[in-house]
């Protein structure tokens, strides 16, 4: 027997226009009985201030909480934190990364699956401190190295194309 997925959701909570797509979201999520945790200020944006009828099994605040699968709903960076979270878990859980990879990709050979994971633990952050960091150097370097080869026209100026913003 298949264990219900718990989903963790984040959102946006200034373009309502987007987070009205998470009502059919949620809706959809209740049919299948899965377990749905969300950031507690999402929550109230919807059913405050966009007067949304939607359930949550608990709200969280920040990273407390726990989950199968991770949502973000909006643009505003919270996918970077979604992945940010997932990244961490398996970095410090390789193993366990590996077997929820293998029960919801069962044709995933799980020898080679934490083998991989155990190996990426500690590649996921190996130049950085923080995950999903850009390296101002190396992205203006590759830059200079697109145009002086001719792969671009323009020339991108340093410190531009990226950014660091987004990452919390």
């Amino acid at each position: 027997m298949k264990q219900l997925m718990k989903f963790a959701i984040f959102g946006n909570t200034y373009q309502a226009k987007k987070s009205s797509h998470a009502l059919r979201l949620f809706q959809l999520l209740r049919r299948q009985k899965a377990e749905v945790c969300m950031c507690r200020d999402f929550y109230q944006f919807l059913t405050a201030e966009l007067k949304m009828d939607v359930h949550a099994d608990y709200l969280f605040d920040g990273d407390n909480f726990t989950a199968d699968m991770v949502i973000s709903i909006g643009g505003d960076g919270t996918f970077l934190k979604a992945a940010r979270l997932g990244y961490e878990y398996s970095i410090e859980h390789p193993e366990e990364a590996a077997a929820i990879l293998c029960e919801y990709a069962p044709e995933t050979d799980k020898e080679i699956a934490v083998a991989s994971q155990k190996y990426l633990a500690s590649q996921y952050k190996a130049e950085v401190e923080r995950w999903g960091e850009f390296d101002q150097k190396r992205w203006d370097a590759f830059y200079d190295w697109l145009y002086e080869n001719k792969v671009i026209a323009k020339e991108i100026p340093d410190g531009k194309g990226f950014t660091n913003d987004y990452l919390n």
